[in-house]
């Protein structure tokens, strides 16, 4: 090990020295060398930034959706178990079964859901629900 302190050493006390050689005068330069951090691997990688841009949106949307969450808790709270229902489900039929209710009443409520999402987007207050319909019999 020896040897390559030396010759490391001898490299360094030339590198800023002019040098005469049979070319004339050269000035050697000794090389930048840099380390490399996770933020120049992240900014130079392709896939490494499309894996962050993923993570972060996914992180965005978690956020997002636990926000219209507590807007929903406040704002129409028997909405909630909808939400859960039609995520797990996929279809409206299967969402009604999960809850035990029918499918007009599950379009009742994504309709409000509806309502809900567009007075959360848009900061407009939220529309009053109205009652659901009866149908009146007729007496004879």
């Amino acid at each position: 090990m020896g040897g390559l302190a030396t010759l490391t050493d001898d490299f360094q006390a030339i590198s800023h020295d002019k040098y005469r050689g049979i070319m004339g005068e050269i000035t050697i330069r000794q090389p930048h060398l840099h380390t490399v951090d996770d933020e120049y691997c992240h900014s130079h990688s392709a896939y490494l930034q499309r894996a962050t841009n993923a993570s972060e949106k996914q992180a965005w949307d978690r956020a997002f959706l636990q926000e219209f969450a507590n807007f929903v808790w406040r704002e129409g709270p028997k909405v909630l178990p909808a939400i859960e229902a039609l995520l797990a489900a996929g279809t409206q039929g299967e969402a009604a079964d999960w809850l035990g209710i029918t499918e007009g009443e599950i379009g009742r409520v994504r309709s409000r859901l509806g309502q809900l999402a567009k007075s959360f987007l848009s900061g407009e207050p939220v529309p009053r629900q109205r009652r659901p319909y009866t149908k009146r019999t007729m007496e004879s």
